[in-house]
């Protein structure tokens, strides 16, 4: 999960140094894809009884709002 989350930030810093629009946004689908990711591997550990349901619920939350604005980066091909 650590690689998935840092795969996010990594990914969206990557995209906002590159100059044209198609390659920004392919880093920000990379880190949405990331996001994905994460959201998987929430699900397994709440059902393998690693995370509580608050805990899950709190992640799901905070990573659907992330998952949410990369969709908007990429669809308005904004910079942060």
């Amino acid at each position: 999960m650590r690689r998935a989350v840092l795969s996010i930030s990594n990914n969206i810093a990557e995209g906002s140094g590159r100059r044209t629009i198609k390659d920004r946004n392919s880093f920000w689908i990379i880190a949405r894809g990331s996001a994905l990711e994460v959201v998987n591997i929430i699900i397994v550990c709440y059902e393998t009884e690693l995370i509580t349901a608050q805990e899950k619920e709190n992640i799901l939350t905070e990573i659907t709002e992330i998952i949410k604005l990369l969709y908007a980066m990429t669809r308005n091909n904004t910079k942060l």
